[in-house]
């Protein structure tokens, strides 16, 4: 899938309405720019520094210098003020990172497949490669916000979680390397600023969906817009009543940058909205009917495909709001938008 021009316009519609002026003549590193998170974040500040004249520099650190060309192949990028920088963040970070005033920790393993092929390299991203930006945090003097997950709650008793509640885990279970390692590095986070002064903020995303998913991503709602929008009939692999928080990826971005800008030292914030909270099935017929395909139902055992065994995780997004934060998109408007963004290869 390849965004396309009605995309730009998309997300420069959406920046009309946010206060960047705090970014103006900034420097910010976002670690996974070419993921589903990272990427998205980058377009926004981009066009909004085309628009607004911010005089921004962004650095986008990834993996893989061929798939940053491919992901980042839009003009909004080849003039403007971004540096792309090849790096395994588990490793020592390059000397030429310098000047950094915010870093956006978002390079992560995020979908299940992953998970279970690479739990080694998906614990050590988020615990070491924290530690590397906590350090960097540390020389440049600057502020770095880490992109955590609502499962780390666990299974919990309450109905909503909220930013103090926490659950049980099994940290003998594969399925663990995630939520354990994104819990050992917010604990890292607030060590640091502790006991080395240095300003952190943590966020916890609900379920994100949106037009900037990657090729790999094999999460259910990612591939079922994959696959409506080629026009392909959709196969649900369990009874989908799984009830999740979903936000749209560009007002993920947004409540990121908020958190950046007006998140407090050692703090925790959720993006996600308990009013737009869906089951599985109920999303998947969303995604069936916008794209004129058939839902079909084919039930496996969820241990053999990598999934939590959650079956519950509404998040409260009261503490974000009171920072300005807002969820603009309904789930079903959002889907829309992710379908327009989007052409088919």
């Amino acid at each position: 899938m390849k965004k396309n021009e009605y995309y730009k316009q998309h997300v420069l519609k959406y920046v009309e309405n946010l206060n960047m002026s705090w970014l103006i003549n900034k420097s910010l590193l976002i670690t996974g720019v070419t993921g589903m998170i990272g990427s998205a974040l980058a377009d926004m500040l981009l066009l909004a520094n085309q628009k607004y004249n911010l005089h921004l520099r962004i650095i986008g650190i990834g993996r893989s210098k061929n798939k940053a060309d491919k992901l980042l192949d839009y003009e909004w990028y080849k003039h403007s003020d971004f540096t792309f920088i090849e790096q395994d963040i588990m490793q020592p970070l390059k000397e030429n990172i310098l000047g950094v005033d915010y870093i956006v920790h978002a390079a992560s393993n995020a979908y299940p497949a992953v998970f279970k092929r690479y739990p080694v390299e998906t614990m050590l991203a988020n615990i070491i490669g924290t530690k590397n930006l906590l350090d960097l945090a540390i020389k440049e003097n600057g502020k770095l916000l880490f992109v955590s997950s609502g499962e780390v709650y666990g299974e919990c008793d309450c109905d909503v979680k909220c930013e103090d509640d926490y659950g049980y885990i099994n940290s003998m279970e594969l399925r663990s390397c995630y939520p354990n390692s994104k819990k050992a590095a917010e604990t890292l986070c607030v060590s640091y600023g502790e006991e080395y002064d240095v300003d952190t903020v943590v966020v916890r995303l609900s379920h994100v969906y949106g037009p900037s998913f990657t090729n790999e991503d094999n999460r259910v709602v990612s591939e079922f817009i994959r696959l409506s929008k080629s026009g392909k009939n959709l196969i649900l692999k369990s009874n989908g009543k799984t009830i999740r928080s979903y936000t749209y990826v560009l007002d993920a971005c947004n409540g990121i940058l908020i958190a950046l800008e007006k998140g407090k030292n050692g703090e925790a914030y959720n993006i996600a909205d308990e009013n737009k909270a869906i089951s599985i099935v109920d999303m998947a017929k969303i995604i069936a009917k916008i794209g004129n395909v058939k839902l079909n139902f084919e039930l496996v055992d969820n241990k053999y495909i990598g999934q939590t065994s959650i079956s519950k995780q509404i998040m409260c997004g009261k503490k974000l709001k009171r920072l300005g934060w807002n969820c603009s998109y309904q789930i079903k408007d959002g889907l829309i938008e992710s379908f327009k963004c989007l052409d088919v290869n």
